[in-house]
């Protein structure tokens, strides 16, 4: 799983599921008379604003209000403000306590808030059995960023045995109930064959939806389709426009690759500088490949030299030599006869 930014999935799905607002209406027989609605939908809608805005002490203080009255999304969303240590300095402890809070109060995004603590071992020790355990009682609960989760195990192999049919099962859960990342992850498996034959319309139509659905590495999925020319004639050019909008959405992944463009002329002009412009954003990123290729600089020394600013001079300098070479071999055969 990627990183904490997973338990900040549950913050954003939790604020933006349905806040059911609890009232009975109470009194007398025949004069019924109702009850004041509680407020706690309301905290809840207030503190998203307020996260949106990046005021997360604000939102910390509304969500701690709804939780007040027993509502679950707020118990995730501050157990999620805690893991990230927004507003607040970041206590795993007690992420964990507000995230059980709310899953024993039935929330799914919760659930797999508590299941991503296990996986990554983040204020108790590791343990994939219960991270499983938790992501799959998150998504019978109908969390989408849970079943996505219980994909993510079996993709690993975290734990249970790699199976490819399984994870692929579990994302087409989590991208039919809306989850971006899941649809990225459909469109990668039907392109890679990694659960079957390969179906590039399949992986096309999936990367779209995970596009539309704002996800980054759908926008990598589409440039890397049409990099490699599977399902679509290959066309470096728009591969390099969608690799470029994934690298402005912070995709590690696309900005590496434009890099490579970059590194090799392909779809672009070749330049070494912003090869290793893109490759250093990468790398920052976390991004393994983009850190070997800043290590050998570009991967192809011609493509390198032909882009530097000395390549005039190491040529020039490069053909007098052989010039030389050559005439001195044609002498000494002439002075040999």
């Amino acid at each position: 799983m990627a990183s904490a930014g997973g338990l900040l999935k549950c913050v954003l799905m939790s604020a933006l599921l349905g806040m059911a607002a609890a009232s009975s209406p109470t009194g007398a027989t025949h004069h019924p008379a109702r009850s004041r609605p509680v407020p706690a939908p309301r905290y809840c809608r207030q503190g998203f604003a307020a996260f949106q805005q990046h005021d997360y002490a604000r939102a910390m203080g509304f969500w701690r209000k709804a939780a007040a009255y027993g509502n679950a999304k707020a118990m995730c969303s501050i157990g999620s403000l805690y893991s990230r240590g927004l507003g607040v300095p970041r206590d795993y402890g007690k992420a964990m306590v507000w995230l059980r809070k709310g899953a024993a109060a039935g929330n799914g995004g919760a659930m797999y808030g508590v299941g991503l603590l296990y996986e990554q071992g983040w204020g108790v020790p590791r343990s994939y059995g219960r991270a499983l355990a938790w992501y799959r009682k998150g998504a019978k609960a109908g969390s989408a960023v849970a079943m996505y989760g219980v994909g993510l195990i079996y993709v690993r192999g975290l734990g249970v045995r790699q199976n490819y049919p399984n994870a692929l099962t579990w994302f087409r859960r989590a991208a039919l109930a809306g989850n971006a990342m899941a649809m990225a992850q459909v469109g990668r498996i039907y392109a890679s064959g990694l659960a079957g034959k390969e179906s590039y319309a399949r992986a096309f139509l999936w990367f779209r939806k995970a596009v539309a659905a704002g996800s980054a590495y759908g926008i990598y999925g589409m440039g890397k389709l049409y990099y490699d020319g599977t399902g679509v004639e290959r066309d470096y050019k728009r591969a390099a426009a969608w690799w470029r909008k994934g690298a402005d959405a912070g995709n590690p992944w696309s900005m590496y690759a434009l890099g490579e463009l970059y590194a090799y002329g392909l779809g672009v002009p070749q330049s070494g500088r912003k090869a290793r412009s893109c490759w250093r954003k990468a790398a920052a990123a976390g991004n393994h490949y983009a850190k070997r290729a800043l290590a050998k600089e570009v991967p192809h020394p011609w493509q390198w030299l032909l882009g530097s600013r000395i390549a005039l001079p190491v040529m020039v300098t490069a053909l007098l030599a052989l010039i030389i070479f050559f005439a001195s071999v044609i002498k000494r055969r002439r002075g040999n006869r």
